[in-house]
């Protein structure tokens, strides 16, 4: 079976420790196929950079905030999920997530993800935020 890796988080890149994410996302290398990312800067862009650097295929979801306005996050979110559980099914779909100060749209993805039968890590210091 294959495994996706979505990637969630704050926006804030203040409120993220770049390389305590960094090393989170090294310890997957070798254990996914495709990272699947938002377009947010924080959280995202880390990942994106990341993914990049070590040469990782992965996957940008973009938010079309005019179109949908306040939906557009978690439509995001809902996108991501779903294209890596049409790709790898929901037990090969792994969610990373690491929340800043006010995580609604942290958890609003890792909602829908445990919902939908994926298997959720949260990790930096607001981590306990998401199960709130």
């Amino acid at each position: 079976m294959t495994t996706g890796l979505v990637i969630t988080g704050t926006r804030h890149r203040e409120e993220v420790d770049t390389d305590k994410l960094r090393a989170e996302l090294d310890k997957w290398i070798g254990h996914f196929d495709r990272l699947y990312v938002g377009d947010a800067t924080g959280v995202d862009a880390i990942a994106l950079e990341w993914a990049k650097e070590r040469d990782v295929d992965y996957q940008v979801f973009y938010a079309d905030w005019d179109r949908f306005d306040g939906d557009a996050g978690p439509l995001r979110n809902e996108q991501m999920l779903t294209t890596s559980i049409r790709k790898h099914g929901a037990t090969g779909t792994k969610v990373v997530a690491w929340p800043g100060y006010m995580p609604k749209g942290t958890r609003n993805c890792v909602k829908q993800a445990i919902g939908l039968g994926c298997w959720v890590r949260a990790i930096g210091p607001n981590a306990g935020r998401l199960f709130k």
